[in-house]
């Protein structure tokens, strides 16, 4: 069995009434590489959500005491971004919109496949950490336009007879020019016509030129996922090659994004 994904260090917990079922399941993803805590009702899986961090709730419906429903509402005020996965025997169509209404990521019927679940949990994983580096990303682009206006109003204050001019959302690098702003990239002048997240990786490229990535650094800084070495590689690869068809003059023999045996890439500049 296999991860699609680094789980090294993710933490799920496990909140079911039925021994068994908690055992068979924590073993089941400790063995995937999670970190695994168990609660067996709602006021252990409330202590344990105040005590440590954790990545996504897999929770039963049916518990003894506060059912699982309702301890989705008591934990949304504190632990608002938590994924929710719900696991139940007694489904029903009216808990099932109840738990969507409430922002449950899936709705899992017992017996559970836990290959599938497996699968799912780290699907809803990886949207997450996307997700994250999508904010990241438009809070870096935020800083960079309010840094933009502030120089652009001193510079309006001081010298109201000149035109302020900002670049910090310029990238330069040997004939490369990156827009951050307007996402348009161009070498020597002359336009390049590439897709957005080809630009993501020619823009991580040049941040960090030019000096060579590693396919895992390229792939989580361009696009937010989390992956093996050698996962990373394959994803990375094709994007490498579509990047360079837009970019070199002869693809097959590149000049500036080149491969670093046993590192990555880097783009020579």
């Amino acid at each position: 069995m296999m991860a699609k994904q680094n789980t090294r260090g993710k933490t799920i917990l496990l909140v079911d009434d039925d021994a068994s079922v908690r055992a068979t399941i924590g073993l089941f993803f400790k063995r995937a590489g999670f970190a695994v805590t168990t609660a067996k009702d709602a006021a252990e899986a409330r202590a344990c959500l105040a005590a440590d961090h954790h990545d996504l709730l897999l929770l039963d419906l049916v518990l003894p005491g506060m059912g699982g429903l309702d301890l989705i509402v008591a934990i949304r005020q504190t632990h608002a971004a938590l994924p929710v996965v719900i696991l139940t025997g007694h489904a029903s169509l009216t808990t099932a919109v109840e738990a969507l209404r409430l922002g449950v990521r899936d709705y899992v019927f017992k017996p559970v496949h836990l290959e599938q679940l497996l699968g799912r949990i780290e699907d809803i994983l990886h949207e997450r950490d996307a997700e994250r580096r999508q904010r990241e990303i438009l809070a870096e682009l935020k800083s960079l336009v309010g840094r933009w206006e502030a120089l652009e109003t001193e510079c309006q204050t001081q010298f109201t007879d000149q035109t302020p001019t900002a670049t910090d959302h310029l990238l330069q690098r040997g004939p490369f020019r990156l827009d951050l702003l307007a996402r348009r990239a161009t070498i020597d002048g002359r336009a390049l016509n590439i897709t957005a997240t080809s630009f993501d990786y020619l823009a991580t490229l040049a941040l960090h030129a030019p000096d060579a990535i590693a396919p895992e650094v390229l792939l989580w800084e361009s696009q937010g996922y989390t992956e093996s070495h050698l996962r990373a590689h394959e994803m990375v690869r094709w994007r490498i090659h579509s990047l360079r068809r837009a970019v070199e003059t002869e693809p097959s023999n590149p000049r500036f994004i080149l491969t670093v045996r046993g590192v990555g890439y880097r783009l020579a500049v």
